[in-house]
Parts: C-alpha cells; sequence; structure tokens
C-alpha cells in the first residue's frame, strides 16, 4: 500500500489442478475501495465498504 492505493497478488489453488494468480489494484476512500483485478480468466472491478 502507498497513500492510499493497494496493489496486490493471489494465487489459487484450481479444483481440476494447476492455479491461477490474480492481480488486484485499488484505492481507498474513507470506509470503503474499489478498483479493478486481472487473471487469465479476464478482468473485472470490483468494491468494499467497511461495516
Amino acid at each position: 500500500m502507498k497513500g492510499n492505493e493497494l496493489k496486490f497478488t493471489i494465487q489459487r489453488d484450481r479444483p481440476q489442478g494447476g492455479s491461477m494468480t490474480y492481480q488486484l489494484t485499488g484505492k481507498v476512500d474513507g470506509d470503503s475501495m474499489k478498483g479493478s483485478a486481472s487473471s487469465e480468466m479476464g478482468n473485472a472491478e470490483w468494491t468494499a465498504k467497511r461495516k
């Protein structure tokens, strides 16, 4: 994390074997954050909010 920007990588094992790597980036804004995720399967937007 640098300032309000975050970047991290997740690697997960697949049930059928092998693994998949996800690269996530985002920005924190108060009690919420949003960003994008990418993998070999494509890209997606994500959001999170503190309860």
